[in-house]
């Protein structure tokens, strides 16, 4: 719900719901699937707040993470949301960077054998390219 709040563009309401999630866990050592869940939300919610350092030091973590798992749909998913923040930051080599991602999430999803998630990025990488 962070996620979707922040790329809905409701900062505040994305705020409060990571707020909440963190105070009911002090003292709690997150799992693997926790910590990537909470370090992707966090990685979304910087990217909406424009926090660009900590965006990328938080999908960068959390891209480390679930290649180190093996969590291959979760590390496309990644990628992918990480090539959007790319383009909407829209710096110099931005928009080349989130091609070259988003090329990497539709080999990798293909390669799984997820058709629908590999045509969706082909379309957006299509509309890419004639922008």
């Amino acid at each position: 719900m962070v996620t979707y709040r922040a790329k809905q563009g409701q900062i505040e309401a994305a705020r409060q719901l990571l707020s909440s999630v963190r105070a009911r866990l002090p003292g709690r050592p997150l799992n693997l699937v926790g910590a990537v869940q909470m370090g992707w939300a966090e990685a979304n919610l910087q990217a909406a707040e424009r926090r660009w350092p900590e965006a990328w030091a938080s999908f960068d973590y959390v891209v480390e993470q679930v290649t180190r798992a093996g969590a291959r749909w979760y590390r496309a998913q990644v990628l992918r949301d990480w090539a959007e923040a790319h383009l909407a930051r829209g710096e110099v080599g931005d928009a080349e960077r989130a091609r070259e991602m988003l090329r990497q999430v539709m080999v990798e999803f293909d390669a799984m054998g997820a058709p629908l998630y590999a045509r969706q990025v082909e379309e957006r990488l299509a509309a890419l390219i004639q922008v």
